[in-house]
């Protein structure tokens, strides 16, 4: 539970420091190039990061899945346990 905890509060910080990719005019200095060549950098850095975030989040959707499946099995077997009637003993078993 802990390593979700820490897993959403990194999402949570990479998210919020995402570089903001502006448009710079390329003059006669930047041989017309450069600026726009940062800029599809720096948009390339963000759609990495977006993706990377993506898949951590799936990851984690994919544990708290399993997660919840596996406190629901463990909560029917402990109503199938209560409810047991073994044979003789009159009453319902309760651990």
């Amino acid at each position: 539970m802990r390593t979700l905890i820490v897993a959403f509060a990194i999402i949570a910080t990479a998210t919020s420091a995402q570089a903001y990719c502006y448009s710079v005019p390329d003059d006669a200095s930047s041989s017309y190039v450069e600026r726009g060549l940062d800029r599809t950098v720096c948009i390339q850095r963000q759609l990495e990061r977006s993706t990377n975030d993506r898949a951590v989040q799936t990851q984690l959707d994919t544990a708290i899945s399993k997660m919840q499946r596996d406190m629901q099995q463990q909560k029917f077997m402990l109503q199938q346990l209560q409810t047991y009637n073994p044979p003789g003993l009159g009453r319902p078993f309760l651990p």
